[in-house]
């Protein structure tokens, strides 16, 4: 009895093997004339997206007394160089080489920054402002929420101190 629903079981799977097999021939052989239209969707199915780059905010506009002409021009130089590809400028922002280097990873990608959310003091004394817009990275668009974080030092100078 065993025998018999082991080897029920064995030309089962095999009739189930066989049949997918022959499936996949069918179907390669049927679109194995594939126009050229239906590659050149393929194609453009697999190319980037892509987004209209560029800081869309009027940081100007912004009233509140937290945002400072200080920390709105290193907003601006930041968002600037991020969504312009300008490295120098980028790393210029930071305190030190150190902080830019860590936060090089966001360097390179296209931007387009939209949106001034919240802009907060924290319980360590930062300035903290949230941006909202769209990047791509790996090939999809996401619409991440950014915050920056500006600090002052012992000179009273302001410089972003991080970016979540």
């Amino acid at each position: 009895m065993k025998k018999l629903i082991l080897y029920t079981m064995l030309i089962i799977l095999s009739l189930g093997i066989v049949t997918a097999c022959g499936n996949e021939k069918d179907s390669e052989s049927q679109s194995g004339n594939n126009s050229p239209e239906t590659e050149h969707t393929e194609t453009q199915a697999e190319s980037a997206p892509s987004i209209q780059t560029g800081v869309f905010i009027d940081l100007n506009s912004i009233d509140n007394p937290l945002f400072n002409k200080d920390i709105k021009v290193l907003l601006e130089r930041t968002l600037d160089s991020l969504a312009n590809k300008k490295e120098k400028e980028f790393k210029s922002v930071f305190a030190n080489e150190e902080t830019a280097n860590a936060y090089m990873y966001l360097f390179g990608k296209d931007y387009a920054f939209e949106k001034i959310g919240t802009v907060e003091e924290d319980q360590e004394g930062r300035i903290v402002v949230e941006i909202r817009g769209k990047v791509v990275s790996d090939n999809e668009v996401t619409t991440p929420n950014s915050y920056y974080y500006f600090v002052k030092n012992k000179q009273d100078k302001w410089s972003l101190g991080s970016i979540d």
